[in-house]
């Protein structure tokens, strides 16, 4: 890989350019060298050319080099570039404060050639060192991309699989994904990648539903908290058999093997309750025993999460019911009720649903009128007790 080392020479003296220019050759005779007569100009050609090496003057009219030099360091696209000052001999005081400004060196007038060669070996070195770094990065960029392609192609693949599978579950796998996300975004504390293993996950999350006999395919996994069938204590474990031996889905794997415990410790297969269990599983379990009850059971979306709040604490993640709930309005707008922040309340406004802070206790009940008083203790508990999600109010 050769890289093209462009230099940026800065003086008001076209004797001084031609000095510099010269000597530079010297040391390297393929350099590609711009010229400048004052501090504006070639700031023009930094923003326009973006080159490796700047050695310019510091006494200048208008913008002198030590206000080019800050204008440079400002701007973190140009933190790459290499800058020498010209400088007289005495000027020890400007030389500590360009360096205390981002000066990488100096080069003191008259110019000689032993000085030059002497600074530019340096900053050749780490020049080549930044272009490495650069190609490198990108190579690895380019291999990150390509990995990535790979994994959504795994994924797809493995989604096709299903879809042939239990052909009904596309569409509605799609919705737990979607709203899985949602939940998780709302609830904070999951990094990026863990959220695009979670969405991984619910796309997947019939993945150990294979191996099932044909007359047990649509039957839902759980009924009331426990396995509908023996067999079904077989899908955590095959979903982590599948997916653990691809080593990108190890996490995509756990959280899957978890879907299936219940929040009071009485789900399977470790019996793992309330914080044991993985995050992205409780979301999971919740998103998808609702779409089941609507694919599978027919059930309308009321009743359907009317059936699962009936289980907070028991088998859900309170915290997870809510959002869902908060979810499904969002996605189902009602002409009667719109979410705000509780920044946003007002004395006056009616609430459309329960606030519940994130301990799972119920501070205010739908249908409540808002008072100054009520708004300024919701404000005072959700500095210790925070508010899940939005707050839902009557339209005016």
């Amino acid at each position: 890989m050769k890289n093209e080392i462009l230099f940026l020479l800065i003086d008001d003296e076209d004797s001084v350019l031609f000095t510099v220019e010269k000597l530079i050759y010297r040391v390297l005779p393929d350099a590609k060298i711009m010229r400048a007569n004052d501090g504006e100009t070639a700031l023009e050609i930094i923003r326009e050319s973006h080159p490796s090496i700047v050695i310019s003057d510091i006494s200048m009219s208008d913008l002198n080099g030590l206000d080019l030099l800050s204008k440079v360091r400002e701007d973190k696209n140009y933190n790459d570039i290499y800058f020498i000052v010209l400088t007289g001999i005495s000027d020890s005081e400007i030389i500590t404060t360009a360096f205390e400004k981002g000066a990488d060196d100096f080069i003191t007038k008259p110019i000689k050639h032993n000085e030059i060669q002497a600074r530019l070996r340096p900053a050749l070195r780490i020049v080549n060192m930044q272009h490495q770094l650069k190609y490198e990065n990108k190579q690895l960029t380019e291999v990150s991309d390509e990995l990535q392609q790979g994994i959504n192609d795994i994924t797809k693949l493995a989604s096709k699989f299903l879809q042939a599978r239990l052909p009904y579950s596309t569409d509605m796998l799609k919705r737990v994904a979607q709203s899985s996300v949602w939940i998780a975004h709302q609830i904070g504390g999951l990094q990026d990648y863990e959220i695009e293993d979670l969405e991984i996950a619910a796309y997947l999350s019939y993945a150990g539903k294979v191996f099932l006999p044909d007359n047990l395919l649509k039957m839902p996994v759980m009924t009331d908290g426990r396995p509908s069938h023996k067999l079904m204590f077989n899908i955590p474990l095959n979903a982590r058999d599948i997916l653990s031996s691809i080593p990108r889905y190890k996490n995509v794997a756990n959280i899957l093997y978890h879907v299936y415990e219940n929040y009071d410790g009485s789900g399977f297969p470790e019996r793992f309750q309330n914080w044991q269990i993985p995050l992205p599983s409780r979301i999971i379990r919740a998103a998808l025993d609702f779409e089941e009850l609507i694919e599978v059971g027919s059930k309308k979306h009321d009743t359907a999460l009317e059936i699962l709040k009936n289980q907070a604490k028991r088998i859900y993640d309170n915290r997870v019911l809510i959002l869902l709930e908060q979810f499904i309005s969002e996605m189902n707008p009602n002409s009667d009720e719109v979410a705000i922040a509780l920044a946003e309340l007002n004395e006056g406004m009616i609430l459309a649903q329960d606030i519940i802070t994130n301990s799972g206790l119920k501070i205010m009940p739908e249908g409540a009128v808002l008072h100054d008083n009520i708004i300024h203790k919701l404000y005072s508990i959700n500095s210790t007790d925070p508010i899940i999600g939005n707050v839902y109010v009557k339209k005016v």
